[in-house]
């Protein structure tokens, strides 16, 4: 068996660490595995590219592989990836976004004898149009879901079959998000005493992610004097108007600390520091992979009901579900936590033992690989 996954953009976003985690892992279970993304424009740096090598994974870059339909560009690659799996050998072609699914998906029935396998990142159901119906009632033989109400939605609407539909989980490293392990001290980098409280965000600082009730609940929140620091681990091209301005006008200078964008071990150290992570609007990744991330680390998640958001918390075991986005939830939520902190505690232990058990890699591609064998006599 030799498997080939495709992922249609050169940037570190969206589905590109559980599609090159899923690839490595692979490796790790014996599998040939090529991974191939897409090509940068000229001058620009392929971060995906350079991830892929520091795991030891030499990635492919011969195809265009962009992430939005481009006919010329997608046909050149259609043709050569037709070309490309006959020269290699490969029986199974997984694909993960939807221009990767498209031009994957033709190449391979053209090529023969070869098995097309999607994975949905999704958390709200595809649209339903043409390009869609194609992919999913003409190129995919097995399709792997990770939101069940999207997986539901695909057998109603796309009537793919559900018996080729399986759940999947997105894997998080729990070397990489072990709470245990030495991380730098945030807290003392942002002039924080070990008691005191701190919730946060990871999010773009873009106007759709409720940053205005965001700053609304802070404002309520310090004008009652509740003992709380607010981090926000994020950026944005607009970050000045959504967020800098507003919240000094509001007085919360103090209250939100806002160091930008996190990487390596600083992000991991910045999560751990939190007593709990706020999530409201999930972005360009379905999975709300920082929330599982969190979850990983053992910090409980207040989440709105949005997305899979609702699959992935248990409400008061893992962390809670948010009636409403709106700053008087939010406010409530917060307060919540403030006298309850005991229960924070037993829910972020709750959180990562559900995460060591459904976002561990290696099973997840145990999982995946068993589909792919289900598949083999028929590539």
């Amino acid at each position: 068996m030799k498997v080939l996954h495709l992922l249609s953009n050169f940037k570190w976003t969206g589905p590109a660490e559980p599609a090159l985690t899923l690839a490595a892992e692979m490796r790790a279970l014996g599998v040939e595995v090529e991974f191939a993304c897409g090509r940068p424009p000229r001058g620009a740096r392929c971060d995906v590219a350079m991830r892929a090598r520091e795991r030891g994974v030499e990635p492919v870059e011969r195809f265009r592989l962009s992430k939005h339909f481009r006919f010329l560009g997608n046909v050149a690659d259609a043709l050569a990836l037709r070309d490309f799996i006959a020269e290699r050998g490969v029986t199974v072609v997984h694909a993960h976004q939807q221009n990767d699914h498209l031009v994957g998906g033709a190449a391979a029935r053209r090529a023969g004898r070869v098995g097309v396998v999607r994975t949905v990142y999704d958390g709200e159901p595809l649209p339903r149009g043409p390009r869609n119906r194609l992919l999913f009632q003409r190129l995919t033989d097995a399709a792997f879901v990770v939101s069940a109400r999207v997986r539901q939605d695909l057998a109603d609407s796309l009537n793919f079959p559900p018996g080729r539909l399986f759940p999947a989980e997105t894997p998080v490293d729990p070397a990489r998000f072990d709470p245990a392990r030495a991380l730098p001290d945030v807290r003392a980098r942002l002039g924080l005493a070990p008691h005191e409280f701190l919730a946060g965000i990871v999010a773009r600082v873009q106007r759709h992610r409720r940053w205005d009730r965001i700053l609304k609940a802070l404002h309520v929140l310090k004008r009652r004097g509740a003992p709380l620091r607010f981090l926000v681990i994020g950026r944005g091209t607009h970050e000045q108007e959504i967020l800098t301005v507003p919240a000094h006008d509001l007085g919360l200078s103090t209250m939100l600390l806002h160091p930008g964008y996190l990487t390596g071990d600083d992000y991991v150290a910045a999560l751990r520091a939190l007593d709990l992570k706020l999530f409201l609007v999930p972005g360009s990744d379905g999975t709300c992979r920082a929330a599982r991330e969190a979850m990983t680390l053992g910090v409980p998640v207040f989440a709105a009901r949005r997305g899979m958001l609702p699959e992935m918390i248990a409400d008061g075991v893992t962390g809670r579900l948010l009636a409403r986005d709106e700053a008087g939830d939010l406010v409530d939520a917060l307060l919540w936590a403030l006298d309850h902190r005991d229960c924070l505690r037993d829910m972020g232990a709750a959180a990562r033992q559900t995460a060591l058990e459904r976002y561990n890699p290696a099973r997840v591609a145990r999982a995946v690989l068993a589909v792919y064998e289900r598949l083999a006599p028929a590539t």
